[in-house]
């Protein structure tokens, strides 16, 4: 039923409208021709990453991250990502894979 439900929702939403997100040194912008949405480094608590993807945990909720995977945003996106997070965001404990 679950699935059912959750592929009529994403018919009746998808309004091919196109979505922006990049980042920078201060942070991860994502938007569209409706807002603009902006993400400091400092909001997010910590991160974990492996070769394919990267998670970054906001604070207040351990229960939520944001991903980023190789195959959504490109290696040569993906490698300065990882470059920035890992200057900007304490990794969390190693011995937590993914």
């Amino acid at each position: 039923m679950n699935v059912r439900i959750r592929k009529i929702v994403n018919s009746e939403i998808n309004t091919n409208k196109e979505y922006y997100m990049s980042f920078n040194d201060e942070g991860i912008i994502h938007s569209s021709n409706d807002y603009k949405s902006e993400l400091k480094w400092n909001y997010f608590v910590g991160y974990l990453e492996n070769s394919k993807c990267i998670l970054l945990f906001p604070e207040g909720s351990i229960y939520s991250c944001i991903s980023f995977s190789v195959s959504e945003i490109g290696q040569d996106n993906f490698s300065s990502l990882k470059g920035i997070v890992r200057e900007r965001i304490p990794v969390l404990n190693k011995k937590i894979s993914l």
